[in-house]
């Protein structure tokens, strides 16, 4: 569909891994499809100052060096007027999405009210909204929907928004913002019952994976990060545990004849010295995704690292920094709900969970061929989700526009 305009509206400038590669995961499918995508370069001032306290200067290099060399980006915009104007003059539709764009903030719900007496408040929570929608809601036309001009959302997140105790205001706002897009996939179950309660079901929304599931069918990989065969036999590693246990891992690993090496994440760090090494940053993000391709496997958080593992089929075993007061597991995360979409519960633990078992049963876990089965067959699947999702997006886009 040459003629179609579409912009894509996400957190593409984060300096953050994951971020960058469904961005670009959502843009080479849409190119791959003959469609003029442009990335909508809207910039929030509070999210960019707060990155700059996160990340180091050289690896905010990388993350920039990525945007300028993949993207094609639409003029800077810091308010949403100036979205509004440009998608109304310059595109066909919108795709929101993927990643936590639908996240709001209750200030008041108990759990948020503890987090801050104790101090505890995420480094995240001034990306998100508690008092009016930001502008990935697209929130331009009231109780009216403009006929020719698509709004569509692609696997977009709440990232356990607590949505019973949201200003009703804001709830309001929500239900009026929804209901005027044209589709709408969202990533995981809580965001789905977050969009059903609040339209009071008359809004459908589907179940879409995230867009890096996509990615290998859309992008080809730069050959310096496409094989790496020095990780045939390395355990990358990413986790928050204790120095014994980390000696006991890396023995362990030994015995069956693998390395063990530290994967950092952009703004995250938890040192081992009791490994072989480790990746360096600064890195790109397409470093960062080439290592997990290509590594025997990975042991370790962030939902990118599991998703980006799931799509190469790489061993994974997910430790999710999400859990509840009680320690158990936060059955709202995405990394939850993506290992029990993929029969892969057996590789998901806790953080308090996986300091209370032994290496050599993480590493059974790890390399089980039953659950590895079951996570290719799911990584498959969720690519062909993704595809589809795209190709009703354009299907709809087309006959709107009359280009189909």
């Amino acid at each position: 569909m040459p003629n179609l305009k579409v912009g894509i509206l996400t957190y593409h400038h984060s300096y953050n891994f994951g971020a960058n590669l469904q961005t670009l995961a959502t843009q080479s499918m849409l190119r791959r499809r003959g469609v003029d995508a442009i990335v909508i370069n809207f910039q929030d001032p509070k999210k960019v100052a707060a990155f700059k306290g996160i990340v180091s200067q050289e690896q905010a290099s990388q993350h920039e060096a990525f945007f300028a060399e993949y993207y094609t980006q639409s003029p800077l915009f810091t308010r949403s007027e100036q979205i509004e104007e440009f998608c109304r003059g310059e595109l066909d539709g919108v795709i929101v999405g993927s990643d936590a764009v639908f996240r709001l903030i209750a200030k008041y719900s108990p759990r948020r009210v503890v987090k801050r007496l104790l101090r505890r408040d995420s480094q995240y929570a001034s990306f998100s909204q508690s008092e009016f929608l930001p502008p990935y809601w697209l929130n331009w036309d009231g109780k009216t929907k403009n006929t020719s001009f698509v709004k569509v959302s692609l696997a977009a997140s709440s990232r356990s928004t607590p949505f019973l105790f949201l200003k009703p205001s804001l709830m309001s706002d929500v239900k009026t913002a929804i209901n005027d897009f044209d589709y709408v996939t969202v990533r995981d179950e809580w965001t789905q019952k977050m969009l059903r309660f609040l339209t009071f079901g008359r809004q459908s929304v589907d179940i879409c994976h995230d867009p890096v599931f996509g990615l290998n069918s859309a992008f080809e990989l730069p050959g310096r990060f496409a094989t790496m065969p020095d990780l045939a036999r390395t355990i990358l590693v990413s986790v928050d545990v204790s120095p014994q246990w980390r000696k006991e891992f890396v023995a362990e690993a030994h015995k069956r004849g693998y390395q063990v090496k530290l994967l950092p994440n952009a703004e995250d760090y938890f040192p081992y010295p009791e490994s072989d090494g480790e990746v360096a940053l600064p890195m790109s993000p397409l470093a960062w995704y080439g290592h997990l391709a290509n590594a025997a496997g990975y042991v370790g958080f962030r939902f990118h690292a599991l998703v980006s593992c799931l799509a190469n089929q790489t061993p994974v075993v997910t430790v999710d920094t999400g859990q509840t007061v009680f320690k158990g597991p936060d059955k709202k995360s995405p990394c939850f709900f993506t290992c029990k979409e993929a029969n892969a519960m057996d590789r998901y633990f806790t953080k308090l969970k996986i300091r209370q078992l032994a290496p050599a049963t993480i590493l059974d876990r790890l390399f089980d061929s039953k659950t590895h089965a079951s996570c290719n067959a799911f990584a498959a699947r969720a690519s062909d989700q993704v595809n589809h999702a795209i190709d009703s997006t354009l299907s709809l886009l087309g006959h709107v526009h009359g280009t189909a």
